[in-house]
């Protein structure tokens, strides 16, 4: 998937939620510890991978991701305001974390935001 695929794929997901407060997007080599220091620290309600590669293109993927989200018509959600910033020289996982008032008890599982890890 080029980079440009995942970011309509992703754009298209975060606007079909309509109570979407903001989101982060961020890369680690842990991301279930990396979700729960969102939830606790930021209160984002929902993690989701978004691409799984080598260090080099996740950073790649993340960079044009932040530069895209902060150009979008969502940019004023968008928690990123540093692009490549961070640790992660080992980091094989991009992700979104997202904080929003679901409107069902549904909208609390990741299963139920339509996404598949997409393959780089």
């Amino acid at each position: 998937m080029t980079n440009k695929e995942v970011f309509t794929k992703l754009n298209d997901m975060l606007c079909s939620i309509s109570s979407l407060s903001n989101f982060y997007i961020g890369k680690s080599e842990d991301v279930v510890r990396r979700r729960k220091e969102h939830w606790y620290r930021n209160g984002y309600s929902n993690t989701i991978e978004i691409a799984h590669s080598t260090p080099e293109r996740i950073t790649e993927l993340e960079i044009f991701l932040i530069e895209e989200f902060l150009k979008s018509e969502i940019a004023d959600k968008c928690e990123n305001k540093q692009i490549g910033g961070g640790d992660g020289e080992k980091a094989d996982c991009l992700y979104v974390a997202m904080h929003f008032t679901p409107k069902y008890t549904e909208e609390l599982d990741d299963d139920d935001i339509a996404w598949t890890c997409c393959e780089l």
